[in-house]
C-alpha cells in the first residue's frame, strides 16, 4: 500500500458506500474504542472493524 492509496480511492468510497459497507464486520461507537481495538487485534475475529462518531 502507498502512501497516497487513499486519496486513490477516496472519491470511489465517497460514491460507492453501500458497496463498502459491505465489508465492515463490527461497528463500535467513540465510547468502546478499547473494545474495538482488541476485536481487530485478535486474529480471526472480525473481518473490518470501524468505530463511529457521532
Amino acid at each position: 500500500m502507498s502512501t497516497t492509496e487513499i486519496f486513490e480511492v477516496t472519491d470511489d468510497i465517497v460514491e460507492n458506500h453501500e458497496k463498502y459497507a459491505k465489508i465492515i464486520s463490527h461497528r463500535f461507537p467513540f465510547e468502546q474504542t478499547l473494545e474495538a481495538l482488541e476485536l481487530a487485534a485478535t486474529p480471526g475475529a472480525a473481518d473490518k472493524v470501524t468505530v463511529v462518531f457521532d
